[in-house]
C-alpha cells in the first residue's frame, strides 16, 4: 500500500472540478488499497504551508491538479532529495491557455514523471508541442458512481441543460444566443446551472432570463440537484471555448443523456471526431441550426443517442480506478518502490487514447 498526495488548488468563488477531481480520485485510489492524502492549496502562495510539507513528505507519490495553479506544490516537491514520482494533471486553461506561453506551466510539465489528461485528444496536443509531453501522458477519463436518476423529458418542451459557471471560457449563454433564432412552432428550452462567477455574465443571464422566454438560469446547484435537472434534458449541451476535458459531459453520457455542444478538442477527445452533434465554437447561428435539426430530425437525435450509448461503458467507475491505479503503479514499480516514468514505461495508447 502505497501513500498518494493530491494537491488540489482552491477556488473560493465556487464549486471547481478540482474539488470534485479530487475527491473522486481519493476514493477510487482508497478502494484501491491506498492511503490518500487530499491538500487544498492557495493558488496565489509562492511557497507552501508547514502543514502541508508535513503531510506530503509521508507521501510516495503526488498528484497536483493543475500545472499553473499547483505549481508550488510541484516545485517543492521536485526539489526533495528523494525524487518521489510527480503526476500532473493536466487541465483545459494548462492545455489550451497557459502551456503555449506560460514559464511556470511549462516548468511544472517538465518535472512532472506523468501527466494525466481527461481525453485523447490532448495526447497529440501535447506531444506537438514537445514530443517528450506527449510521451509522458496518459489518459485517464472521468468516471460518475451511481445510483443514477433516471431519465425524465418533458413531454412539453425540448429541454437543452446547460450545466456550466458564469465564466468566459465556458461561453454559457451560447445556447442561450441560439434559441433566440428558432422559430415560433420551436418547444426547445435553455435550462442553465451555473455559479455566477463573472458580474458581466450574471448581469447578462438575468437579462437574458427576463428577455428571452427559452432561457431559463437557477444559478449554482448541489450535485444531486445538477444531476436531476441534467435528468430532464433530451440533450446536454457543452459550449465552452475549451475544455480538458469536462465532467459535465461524462455526466450526461452516465445518464445516458446525448451530448451536443461545440467542437473543441475537449469534446471531440470524448465524444469521437465524427460524433454528429458539434458546432464551431461561438457560432449561435449553427446551433440554432443543429437544434432545429435535432427537434425536427428524429434520427439525428437517434444517431447522438447511439453515440452515447456506446460511450456509456468507460464512465464505470471501475474504468477510471484501473487506469488511476495502472499509472500509480507504473511509477512505483512492482515492488512499490517508486521510479521515474521513463523507467516504469508510459503505457501504450491505443485507437481510443486509452492506455494498454
Amino acid at each position: 500500500m502505497a501513500t498518494i498526495a493530491i494537491a488540489a488548488p482552491v477556488r473560493p468563488q465556487a464549486t471547481s472540478g478540482n474539488d470534485i477531481t479530487s475527491a473522486r480520485w481519493a476514493g477510487l485510489l482508497e478502494a484501491a488499497n491506498h492511503r490518500v492524502v487530499v491538500l487544498h492549496v492557495d493558488e496565489d502562495a509562492d511557497t507552501i504551508q508547514p502543514e502541508s510539507k508535513r503531510r506530503l513528505a509521508s507521501a510516495d507519490v503526488l498528484i497536483a491538479l493543475h500545472a499553473r495553479r499547483s505549481a508550488a506544490v510541484v516545485q517543492w516537491w521536485r526539489a526533495q532529495p528523494d525524487a518521489k514520482p510527480l503526476v500532473v494533471a493536466m487541465t483545459g486553461t494548462d492545455l489550451y491557455v497557459d502551456l503555449p506561453q506560460d514559464q511556470v506551466t511549462r516548468a511544472s510539465v517538465d518535472r512532472a514523471d506523468a501527466l494525466i489528461v481527461l481525453q485523447s485528444a490532448a495526447v497529440p496536443r501535447l506531444a506537438e508541442m514537445n514530443h517528450a509531453w506527449g510521451v509522458k501522458a496518459s489518459v485517464v477519463r472521468q468516471s460518475l458512481a451511481g445510483p443514477h436518476p433516471q431519465r425524465r423529458p418533458s413531454p412539453s418542451e425540448f429541454r437543452v441543460v446547460v450545466l456550466a459557471h458564469l465564466r468566459p471560457v465556458k461561453d454559457p449563454l451560447l445556447a442561450a444566443r441560439a434559441v433566440r433564432h428558432l422559430g415560433p412552432d420551436s418547444t426547445v428550452t435553455v435550462l442553465h446551472a451555473g455559479g455566477g462567477m463573472d458580474p458581466g455574465l450574471v448581469e447578462q443571464a438575468r437579462r437574458e432570463q427576463a428577455e428571452n422566454h427559452r432561457y431559463r438560469w437557477y444559478g449554482e446547484l448541489d450535485g444531486a440537484a445538477a444531476r436531476e435537472l441534467l435528468a430532464s434534458a433530451d440533450v446536454l449541451a457543452c459550449t465552452s471555448i475549451s475544455e480538458g476535458g469536462a465532467n459535465v459531459v461524462t455526466e450526461a453520457v452516465a445518464l445516458g443523456v446525448p451530448v451536443i455542444g461545440t467542437r473543441i478538442d475537449g469534446n471531440v477527445g470524448l465524444l469521437g471526431s465524427d460524433h454528429p452533434g458539434l458546432v464551431p465554437v461561438g457560432d449561435d447561428r449553427a446551433f440554432a441550426d443543429l437544434l432545429e435539426r435535432i427537434e425536427r430530425d428524429p434520427d439525428l437525435l437517434a444517431a447522438l443517442q447511439r453515440r452515447t450509448d456506446e460511450l456509456q461503458p468507460l464512465t464505470d467507475p471501475a474504468v477510471e480506478q484501473a487506469e488511476l491505479s495502472s499509472l500509480v503503479d507504473r511509477l512505483l514499480g512492482a515492488d512499490g518502490s517508486a521510479q521515474g516514468a521513463s523507467e516504469a514505461g508510459g503505457g501504450n495508447v491505443d485507437d481510443c487514447g486509452h492506455h494498454q
